[in-house]
């Protein structure tokens, strides 16, 4: 996507885009990630405007401030499924581009599919033994469902706690499905033997085209791990569902499904 085509051109050149990552990284997250916890089910138009004041401190009414709040909501939405519905108007009325706004506006409309009530993506992959399995086999059961890969660090390091999780939900009504993105077959089978994470209340499944593999453009993949609750009926529950290196969290989050 490109995002204001039209604002100017001298904002596509390596120097502008090193002060908007720079920028991104250095004040905008740090300081989405110290607002209200409200913020994860939808962000406050009120948020929005001190995101907006400070942008406009360091760039001022320019161009390059609209540029920057942009891209900051655009990685909201794509990466971790924001509802940025709320912030749009502030948006719209601060910025001069209509390119932009249609485009945070199109991104906008293609996440509400993973909105909570909504059909989960359906899939069918080959598990660990050789045999198919798809997301209807598992209706009637709440699914956590787990995409990783043997090369992910952060997804090994959730292996020990995603154990005791699932050793904790033995003989209920929730099925662990593991969908590993990895190319390599031989890498996802020795990473299941190393780690033992077979078990009879969790599915292993494999996705070989790693972020481009249907299943991964289907949930919207744009980074590992990720987490989704789905309910019994094969509609989500939660998108960005708990690690399960939060503990309370993560438990509390499949005992709620389960009430559903």
């Amino acid at each position: 996507m490109h995002l204001g085509q039209r604002a100017t051109a001298d904002l596509g050149q390596p120097a502008f885009q090193g002060l908007r990552s720079a920028y991104l990284v250095g004040v905008l997250r740090p300081l989405a990630d110290s607002l209200p916890p409200s913020l994860t089910g939808g962000y406050d138009p009120a948020a929005a405007e001190r995101l907006y004041a400070r942008a406009a401190r360091a760039f001022g009414a320019t161009p390059l401030r609209d540029l920057v709040v942009a891209q900051f909501m655009l990685e909201q939405v794509q990466y971790y499924h924001a509802d940025l519905g709320p912030w749009l108007p502030t948006f719209r009325a601060h910025n001069r581009d209509s390119t932009i706004v249609r485009d945070l506006r199109a991104a906008q409309l293609a996440h509400q599919r993973f909105s909570s009530g909504q059909p989960a993506p359906a899939f069918t992959l080959t598990d660990n033994t050789g045999k198919k399995v798809s997301l209807r086999d598992l209706r009637g059961k709440v699914v956590y469902l787990d995409f990783w890969a043997s090369w992910c660090g952060p997804c090994l390091a959730e292996i020990p706690a995603s154990n005791e999780l699932r050793q904790q939900f033995a003989g209920r009504d929730v099925v662990f499905v593991y969908i590993s993105i990895d190319r390599q077959a031989a890498a996802w089978q020795q990473a299941l033997a190393t780690y033992q994470l077979a078990s009879p209340n969790s599915v292993h499944l494999r996705a070989d085209q790693e972020f481009a593999s249907p299943v991964a453009q289907a949930y919207g993949m744009q980074s590992l791990p990720s987490y989704w609750l789905i309910g019994r009926d094969g509609r989500l529950i939660q998108k960005d569902a708990p690690h399960p290196s939060t503990g309370p969290r993560a438990v509390a989050a499949l005992e709620a499904a389960l009430q559903q």
